[in-house]
C-alpha cells in the first residue's frame, strides 16, 4: 500500500532511519527523492529502501531540460519510469519479495518435500503417470502451509498444461 505524503510531513528535514518508518507507519518500502535545479537543467534522484531492514534496493538519477511548457511532461515521464521500474509485476519490489520467499521457503518439512518432488518431476520425467501423484503432493503442501508461495507456483504449473497434455477427460477434472 501507499502511505499518503501528508503522513510523512512530520519527518521532513529530519534524518530518520527507514526502520523507524516501518515501525511507526507500517511502511515496508520507502521511496526517497531529491530535486535539484540549475537554470533549465533539472536533476531528480530517487532511491528505494526496504524499511524492514534498511537495505538499499534501487536508485536512479534523471537529468532533464526544463521549461515552463515541459514541467508536467517531465513530471509524468519520471513518475512513469519510477513506477514501472519499482512497482511493475517484474519490478524491484517483486524481485525483492521473491528473493525473500526463496530465502525461507517454509517451516513445514512435508510441504518442502512436495516442492522438491515437483521440481524433480519437471526436471526428470514429465509423464502423465506421475502427474496425479505430483499434483497430490503439491495440494497437500499448500494445505500444510497456505503461505508457501513456491508450492502454489508449482501447483499452478501442474494445472496449466493439463488440457494440452490431455491428462483430463472433462471439465470437472480440474476442480478439486
Amino acid at each position: 500500500f501507499v502511505i499518503a505524503r501528508n503522513s510523512t510531513f512530520r519527518y521532513k528535514g529530519q534524518a530518520v532511519d527507514v526502520r523507524q518508518l516501518n515501525k511507526e507507519l507500517g511502511a515496508r518500502y520507502v521511496l526517497e527523492g531529491s530535486v535539484q535545479r540549475a537554470g533549465d537543467a533539472l536533476r531528480v534522484t530517487a532511491q528505494l529502501l526496504d524499511a524492514k531492514d534498511g537495505t538499499h534496493l534501487w536508485a536512479e538519477t534523471y537529468d532533464r531540460e526544463l521549461s515552463a511548457s515541459s514541467i508536467f511532461a517531465v513530471q509524468d515521464e519520471i513518475t512513469e519510469q519510477v513506477v514501472g521500474t519499482i512497482a511493475s509485476r517484474y519490478g524491484v519490489i517483486s524481485r525483492s519479495r521473491f528473493a525473500e520467499i526463496k530465502e525461507k521457503p517454509t517451516d513445514h518439512l512435508d510441504a518442502h518435500e512436495a516442492v522438491l518432488r515437483a521440481d524433480a518431476y519437471y526436471r526428470d520425467n514429465f509423464i502423465a503417470t506421475e502427474h496425479a501423484k505430483v499434483r497430490d503432493y503439491l495440494e497437500r503442501a499448500v494445505k500444510s502451509d497456505p503461505s508457501y508461495a513456491e508450492a502454489w507456483a508449482n501447483l499452478s504449473f501442474i494445472y496449466l498444461p493439463i488440457r494440452s497434455a490431455q491428462l483430463v477427460t472433462g471439465p470437472d477434472t480440474l476442480v478439486s
